[in-house]
């Protein structure tokens, strides 16, 4: 009896895994069949390394990268332009000739900062970017360089990403909640917020489809990304969260909440020093990812609920 042969599975580079999307598809991720995730954190893979990253294609037989290393405080880079477009668009344009040359898929993210947030209905992938910040530029410059260079590539747009790993908007807000501390949120800008464990679930979701259909090209491109959900504001955002935060009983005795004052102790402020670099309109219309890998879409409920589970599960216990 003659014995099949094993296929070798996918190998597939995580740049940026000590990041919170990083982190994120390390959680959700299972072995299986079809792929291996190599993760490599900025210590282990400096993007920026043009050799490095030859090197670490060539040991490993890479044939998926998903880039989800970035530098992404916006208001930094104001200052340090020269680090962001480092990181954002000249490492970016590394990752793109090596894939070039290697033949590998690229599956880079991006974000609704290359938008200029003007526009009064959610931004579709067809709209002219117009960037307001550096962050915004460096970004943009990394999107185009990967169109120019590569035909095997898919962009995500997302916007304010968050979840229960790593410093980002939802673990500060948490940290405000149990400190029993006040906090001044913006009301004026407005978004469909990105759930990185929802992003993560998706990207492992969509390399199977790709794989078994051999990667056509109608999975390739620029695609919107977001939750199911009306426009949110950060405001908004907290609001919601204080109410999940108060139907938790252990987590309100443990940390000694006062529930009569959660819903209060985030106040509403029109900032419009901060809408000089930032979209006030970063909704993102994303019919079109779900449409084309026919993956369900989640509410921005669902998703809170599952990032504060992980959050008291994994990060505070």
């Amino acid at each position: 009896m003659v014995k099949k042969k094993k296929k070798n599975k996918i190998n597939i580079l995580v740049t940026g895994s000590n990041g919170q999307l990083g982190k994120s598809l390390k959680y959700f991720y299972k072995k299986n069949s079809f792929f291996k995730l190599i993760f490599k954190t900025k210590k282990q893979l400096n993007i920026t390394k043009y050799l490095e990253l030859k090197k670490c294609i060539e040991a490993n037989n890479i044939k998926i990268i998903i880039n989800t290393a970035a530098y992404t405080n916006v208001d930094l880079a104001q200052k340090y332009s020269k680090i962001a477009n480092s990181v954002n668009a000249v490492a970016v344009k590394k990752i793109s000739d090596l894939c070039k040359i290697y033949d590998i898929l690229l599956i880079h993210v991006s974000t609704d900062y290359v938008f200029d947030g003007l526009k009064k209905k959610p931004y579709t992938e067809l709209d002219k970017c117009l960037p307001l910040s550096v962050y915004g530029e460096s970004k943009l410059k990394g999107d185009k360089y990967i169109v120019q260079k590569l035909d095997k590539f898919i962009i995500l747009r997302i916007a304010w990403l968050y979840g229960p790993f790593g410093n980002n908007f939802f673990s500060k807000v948490m940290y405000k909640f149990l400190d029993n501390k006040n906090y001044y949120m913006i009301s004026n800008q407005y978004a469909y917020p990105a759930s990185s464990i929802q992003l993560a679930k998706d990207i492992l979701k969509l390399i199977p489809i790709i794989l078994l259909n051999k990667y056509n090209k109608k999975y390739f491109g620029i695609f919107n990304y977001g939750p199911y959900q009306k426009k949110i504001s950060r405001y908004m955002f907290v609001k919601k969260l204080s109410k999940l935060i108060i139907k938790n009983v252990s987590l309100v005795n443990k940390y000694k909440l006062k529930t009569n004052s959660i819903k209060n102790k985030f106040s509403k402020k029109n900032n419009n020093n901060q809408l000089e670099i930032r979209p006030k309109n970063s909704m993102l219309e994303n019919i079109s990812f779900f449409k084309t890998f026919k993956i369900k879409k989640q509410t921005f409920d669902n998703n809170l609920k599952l990032s504060l589970t992980i959050y008291l599960k994994n990060v505070i216990n």
